[in-house]
């Protein structure tokens, strides 16, 4: 059955989820040095309003396994917060009401910026609100954004890659910020390739500011 998830935090220890299709309900927050999914599957509970932080400033946050679902209840909120970047490899989804989401990379506002967004899967929030931007406050529409990295393939700041993101009426903030202006590719929001798109309905808005580069 599933594990739950209680409010747990590691200082200088890496958690693993790597129970083999299994399921860990994110039921508290957690917040380690580094955290790794490399199987199973991420459940938030009905209700719940939970962060997952990484606080390595090393390593990227990898979302990986079978992905992370809200699959019953009530709307909830989960937050991911990662000393770097984050990688989102394997769906973010909910089937059952709104889960309203945050992806905040950078979040220790080391300095110089340093912490891009890579979503290389769906993001489905059925309702719900996405915020992705970065830093150590709150993330508002053009306040707190994430930076693209020299060592990356793109210096953007947030990168939609062969996936869509949708809020299904939500509201979306993509604050996104290039790392070098003089560079090509560093673009504050890079969305590249088929199927990939930031889109919501109904009532619901996306704001992306226009944003100078970092350098």
């Amino acid at each position: 059955g599933a594990r739950d998830i209680k409010d747990w935090t590691y200082t200088n220890a890496t958690v693993v989820f790597n129970g083999s299709g299994g399921t860990f309900n994110l039921a508290n927050n957690l917040t380690a040095d580094t955290i790794t999914q490399t199987a199973g599957t991420l459940a938030v509970p009905a209700g719940a309003t939970v962060t997952l932080s990484q606080t390595n400033a090393g390593k990227d946050l990898t979302i990986g396994g079978s992905g992370i679902s809200k699959a019953t209840g009530s709307d909830s909120t989960l937050t991911i917060k990662s000393a770097v970047s984050i990688i989102v490899n394997q769906p973010i989804t909910s089937a059952s009401n709104k889960l309203n989401l945050t992806l905040d990379a950078d979040a220790d506002a080391a300095t110089p910026a340093s912490g891009y967004i890579y979503v290389n899967n769906n993001i489905t929030s059925n309702g719900g609100n996405i915020t992705m931007g970065g830093g150590s406050g709150t993330i508002t529409a053009g306040s707190g954004f994430a930076v693209g990295n020299s060592g990356a393939s793109r210096g953007a700041g947030i990168i939609i890659n062969g996936k869509p993101v949708n809020a299904g009426g939500g509201n979306v903030i993509a604050n996104g910020q290039g790392y070098n202006s003089s560079a090509d590719h560093n673009e504050g929001v890079y969305v590249n390739g088929g199927g990939a798109q930031i889109v919501t309905s109904g009532s619901g808005n996306i704001n992306i500011p226009r944003t100078a580069c970092n350098n």
